[in-house]
Parts: structure tokens; sequence; C-alpha cells
């Protein structure tokens, strides 16, 4: 009996211990952490905060921190505000940020040796939807040594000059004095001489810039970086990469170059906005232009959902790429839009065939018209001068129905009366003028038999008083004498 006692009791422990492991357990969205800072009585103390999310962006936040007054004194801090003794408030906006990691800092002046804690009374931290988060919330321990004395030296103050200058749009001061405790690393007292005045800087010998201390309207500064090429300043923010490498991102970026598919965009690190550019078909990942502490500069690729950033070496925006990316777009187009493509070609061609129709009836009509023209006017003619004297032979003797003899007597009498003419210089006439003069003369000229010499004479006179007027016709046109004086006249055979 007691055995099956023993075995029941370890039977229900171990489904206990099962239902138990079986229990849903709901995670925070996050946490918020503090660092625990270690400073003597008299010195400066900071303290970081983190808001950690466990994936994905957040947007408002609002932190609400109490202090012991006796032990602190509270300075500054970005976004901070003091609104009653020992309740510090802390105000962000996370919404434009990359990456899942919120940091703010703030600042006390350590006043007596001790312990004391800077503790969180509420907390309101929302996503990008406006869903209030569920955050774990932590503390912060600072541990305060026993300093020179128990009166703390005064606080380190923030000197500003009149000289203002202008980055992405907000106004700032440049500081000659700073707190020395927010100098970076690696960084070390220096003179910059900016508009003719010279001011207290701090300068890397290996990133090789130079940072001044600028501070805004709400009295809240930070370094920026000077840049001698345009003598400007731009934001300045660190990345620990590696333990030995560590990136400063560069707002400057008119030298890189990358091919036109990766679109430029803007990246928000602590409050401030760097120049980027979207990795194309890959969501979360951007190019950053950065110098690393050997004073290199090149391109780091962010990965903004786990926070990392790479060594980026951009393609070449070379033919190949390019033709690959038309190539690409157009298969897009075919595949998306067939239907469009196979309209609009249908279209093209009808439009191109309408086209040569138009085209074709109007040469046609063209030609119509000419050859019309040409009928009409009798505008085409090959023939030469002799084909128009042979055709003329052929009209005129169909008819006046003249015998050969009597055409070649007729055409012996004007060759003998021409040549009295030559001797005369008078100019010869054309072929078409003697053949007509020869068929009028052969007209006139009866039968050889019954030709008496007065009647041949008759003829011979009307001959030269035609082959004359020709002659006063002509000395009309040619006034000078000289034309004559190398004249020579062959004589055609009518036979041929």
């Amino acid at each position: 009996m007691k055995t099956m006692k023993k075995l029941t009791t370890l039977m229900l422990t171990i489904c206990l211990l099962v239902a138990c492991y079986c229990m849903p357990v709901f995670a925070a969205d996050g946490k918020i952490m503090f660092t625990d800072p270690q400073a003597k009585a008299g010195e400066t103390v900071e303290v970081t905060g983190v808001v950690q999310k466990s994936a994905g962006n957040f947007g408002k936040i609002e932190i609400t921190m109490k202090y012991d007054t006796s032990m602190l004194k509270f300075t500054s801090g970005n976004g901070i505000t003091e609104s009653e003794a020992g309740k510090l408030t802390y105000v962000g906006d996370a919404t434009n940020d990359v990456g899942t990691r919120k940091e703010f800092k703030f600042s006390f002046t350590a006043l007596k040796a001790g312990t004391t804690k800077i503790e969180i009374t509420s907390a309101t931290i929302k996503n990008v939807s406006g869903r209030v988060l569920d955050y774990t919330k932590g503390t912060s321990t600072i541990t305060i040594a026993q300093g020179n004395g128990t009166t703390p030296p005064p606080a380190t103050t923030v000197t500003t000059t009149e000289a203002t200058v202008d980055v992405n749009g907000v106004s700032y001061k440049i500081a000659n004095e700073f707190p020395q405790d927010v100098i970076p690393t690696g960084y070390e007292a220096a003179k910059l001489e900016y508009d003719m005045v010279e001011y207290n800087v701090v300068y890397s010998e290996a990133f090789g810039v130079y940072l001044a201390y600028l501070v805004n309207e709400e009295n809240a500064g930070d370094f920026f970086m000077y840049v001698e090429e345009d003598a400007t300043f731009a934001p300045y923010e660190e990345i620990q990469i590696s333990d030995s490498v560590i990136i400063a991102l560069l707002s400057e970026v008119s030298d890189v170059v990358l091919p036109e598919e990766y679109n430029t965009t803007t990246v928000v690190l602590n409050g401030h906005d760097f120049p980027a550019w979207k990795v194309p078909n890959s969501d979360g990942f951007c190019i950053l232009y950065a110098i690393n502490n050997s004073g290199e500069k090149s391109l780091y690729q962010l990965d903004s959902v786990e926070g990392t950033y790479q060594r980026f070496i951009a393609p070449e925006a070379n033919d190949e790429v390019t033709a690959d990316t038309m190539l690409a777009k157009l298969s897009d187009l075919l595949e998306n839009h067939l239907d469009y493509v196979i309209l609009g070609t249908g279209l093209g061609f009808l439009f191109f065939l309408l086209v040569i129709i138009i085209l074709s009836v109007k040469l046609y009509n063209r030609n119509a018209e000419l050859d019309e023209i040409y009928d009409e006017y009798d505008l085409i003619n090959d023939k030469t001068e002799d084909d128009v004297v042979l055709d003329l032979d052929e009209e005129e003797n169909e008819e006046n129905d003249i015998t050969e003899e009597e055409l070649n007597e007729a055409t012996q009498f004007v060759q003998e009366g021409l040549k009295e003419l030559v001797q005369e210089s008078v100019e010869e006439p054309t072929p078409i003028e003697e053949k007509e003069l020869t068929k009028e003369i052969a007209l006139d000229i009866p039968e050889k038999e019954s030709v008496s010499s007065d009647e041949e004479e008759e003829s011979l006179g009307k001959a030269l008083e035609e082959v004359t007027s020709q002659k006063e016709k002509k000395e009309d046109i040619y006034d000078d004498d000289d034309i004559f004086e190398n004249f020579s006249v062959d004589f055609i055979d009518l036979d041929e």
C-alpha cells in the first residue's frame, strides 16, 4: 500500500512538472539598460542608457527616472530634462532610426563618496504603429570614491562664441570650452582656424579629422566633423566594427560612384542624418560611406535588422550590366503587359501599311497627271534635228506629191543661188530653212521640157528674194561683220 502511494505521488509530481513546462511564457518586447560608472567625489559621472528592442524598429520613447540629489547633481543630457529636483525625463524618437538599439547619455557631478542608484519610475515605448511595448526596466548603480575634499569643484561649463554655423538646416554656435569627458577616444586637444578666428577643437591622427563642439539653441552640444574641402561642419558618429576597427560616418559623398539602381536614401543614427543608398532587391540593407581609424575611406553595408556593418565593394556600372538590366526590364514588360504589346504591334503594322497605300496612290496619280501633260503638249521627243528634217520631207512629199527628179532639180537650183549668197557673206540657212525653201522652189518650177529661160530666171529671182529676206532678218540679230570672216557652208545631200 505504501509503495502504491509513493508511485502515485511520483506520477502526480511528473505531471505537474510537464504542465509547468507547457505553460506559455510571454517574453518582454525589449529592455532598458544603464551603465554602472565609477568616479570620485567632485568628478563628472556619465551614464549611458540603452533602449534595446528584441526585433524590428520602435518609435516614440519616454522614460522617467529618479536619483538621489544628495549624492548626485544633474549637469547635462541629450533629450533629458529635469522637471524637479531628483526627477529626470528622457524623450526620444526612433521612428526613422535604423536598427534595434537607441542610446542616450546624461551626466552628473559626484557630490560625496558612497553608492547610489538611478531608477526608472515609468517608461512608455511605442512601436512605429503606435502600440505600447512591454519593457523590462534596469537600473544604474554609481560607485563614488572619496575625493580630495567634501566640496566638489564647479561644474564644467560650455563657453560658446558668436560664430554661427548651419548643419542640415539647424543653427549651432561653436564652443571654445567643452566637457573633457565627452571627447571621443583617440582625439586630442587642437586648434582650428575658421572664418579668420582660431577655436579650441580636438584632432585624431588616426582618422585625420578635426572635431568641433557645437551647441544648438537648446544649449545641447555635440561634436561635429570639420570638412576642410568646403569649410563646413557635418554630423559625427563613430561605430565600433571590431576590437581594432572603428569607422566614422561621412556626409560628403560626392566622390562615391554606384550603379543607377542604387537609390539614395537617408539613415538616422543618434538623431543625425547620414546619406545612404538602398541595396537593390534587398530589404533592410543599405550602403554608407565612412572613414576608418586608419584614415581609409570606404563603403560599408548596414544590416538594419541585426545592426551589423560590413565593408562593401561597389560593382562597376559597365555596359554589360546596363544591357542585362535593359533586357530584364524588357522581359518584364513583355511578361506583364503582353496584351498591350501585341495590340501596339498590330496597330503599328496597320499604320505602316496605311502609309504605304497612301503613298502608292499619290505616286500613281502623279504619274498619270504627268503622262497626260506629256501627251497633251508632246513634251517627250527624242528626235534629232536631222530626224525632224526627214519627217518634214516625208510630210511635205506626201502633201505636195513632188517627184524625186523635181526635188533634185530644185535642190541644185537652190544650191547655185546659195553659192552666190555665200560670196556676198550671207549667213548659211539652217537645214530646215534650206529644205523648206527648196520645196517651195520645187513646187514653183514647171516641168523641165516647158521651162524657158525667162521662167528659170524668174524662179531664181524668187529664191534670191527669199534668201535676201532671210539675210535681212539675220542682220538684225548679228550686227558684227566679223562673224562672217571664217564662215563656211557645208551643203547637205537631201537624197540622204
